[in-house]
């Protein structure tokens, strides 16, 4: 249960004290998600909330929640089950035992649009039933997804289904893992969260990019392109030091070069896009600040895709510029057919976490006799 209070600004005294009556008539948690609390807290008093969470920015609205310690409206389906999981970059390689075991006994797995068909495919070709929907998450249309995320999740959890919630890169690494461990925690139950190895480290690897190095850059910071409602979050000073590195970002590359250039980083600062990172399909575009931009709408350059920023750019490729890799140069793990039969091979959940000496014989010899 969610409640949505609009407010332009807090500037009536009557708004706050009939916002501070619901909230503790309905014994509620506000998040306060951008604004000043002025003229609002001396009406809440010390009993009525434990939470304000402040953005320094005028009040749009506010978004009340019920208290974790609440009672449930629904009691939860003592078979179903739900997890949230890392799928990684792209290659199913790179999926974590945890992560296979968790799809492998799922009743229905929801991915999200950018996790890499090469895994998609690889659950839809492995055996058994388990079902697979594709959360259609377009630029503009988020929030109406993840409503329908929820409600998919909702229905299946009823019917006492094992829930497996894909999502790419890693969960908690801007991929909303956190709000939805909050909103399953309000059904009643306690999600599984499975890590992945998040794009923010693995792609600027594969690409080549050691993103810190000594005498060249000695702090990572990593950022978004898209923030809640859609804002582009505030750039950071420039420091000479700093690899950054921006996630969900290549749609508003030219925006974020400008944002760039006004605090202060230089044109010719090097700039990587790394595309569809751990894939057959992966690129790495290298440009600078100046230019970034109009090189990756001519190559077409599109999401999932990582931009580096800094000097950890040119350690290991020096000063070549424009689309210096065109395809992974790492082996990719074979076929799909091949990482369906590895995917099968995987000992199912409840054995112990480790393969025995048997397993690996059995997935060596089907590696063994692929084609």
């Amino acid at each position: 249960m969610k409640f949505i209070i609009a407010l332009s600004h807090m500037k009536y005294p009557l708004v706050g004290i009939g916002l501070a009556r619901i909230i503790q008539a309905f014994k509620l948690t506000p998040r306060i998600e951008r604004g000043h609390t002025t003229g609002l807290l001396p009406y809440l008093g010390t009993s009525a909330m434990p939470v304000v969470h402040l953005f320094a920015h005028e009040m749009d609205f506010i978004s009340v929640q019920p208290n974790p310690g609440e009672p449930l409206q629904h009691s939860p389906h003592p078979d179903a089950s739900v997890s949230l999981i890392g799928a990684g970059p792209g290659d199913p390689d790179l999926l974590t035992v945890q992560a296979l075991r968790e799809i492998r006994k799922a009743d229905l797995v929801i991915a999200d649009r950018l996790v890499s068909k090469e895994i998609l495919n690889m659950i839809t070709l492995s055996r058994g039933s388990t079902e697979l929907r594709v959360a259609k998450k377009y630029p503009g249309c988020q929030e109406e997804a993840q409503e329908e995320i929820y409600s998919w999740m909702r229905e299946a959890l009823a019917a006492g289904k094992n829930v497996s919630r894909l999502k790419i890169g890693d969960p908690f690494m801007f991929g909303r893992g956190g709000e939805e461990v909050m909103e399953i925690r309000k059904w009643g139950y306690e999600p599984l969260v499975v890590p992945g190895i998040s794009s923010a480290i693995c792609a600027p690897l594969l690409a080549g990019i050691p993103v810190t190095h000594r005498g060249i850059a000695n702090q990572v910071v990593i950022g978004t392109g898209y923030g809640m409602r859609n804002l582009t979050p505030a750039m950071r000073a420039f420091d000479k030091n700093h690899t950054t590195i921006f996630l969900m970002a290549v749609g508003r590359l030219r925006d974020l070069c400008k944002q760039m250039t006004d605090a202060g980083y230089p044109a010719d600062l090097p700039v990587a896009v790394v595309e569809k990172a751990s894939t057959p399909s992966q690129r790495l575009l290298i440009a600078t600040v100046a230019d970034v931009a109009d090189m990756a709408d001519e190559h077409n350059v599109c999401a999932p895709a990582v931009i580096v920023v800094g000097e950890a750019v040119k350690v290991l490729h020096g000063d070549v510029r424009g689309v210096v890799q065109d395809g992974k140069i790492n082996s990719f793990g074979k076929n799909t057919l091949y990482n369906a039969k590895i995917f099968d091979a995987v000992p199912p959940v409840g054995e112990e976490w480790w393969l025995s000496q048997q397993e690996l014989d059995r997935i060596f010899e089907q590696v063994n006799n692929h084609d």
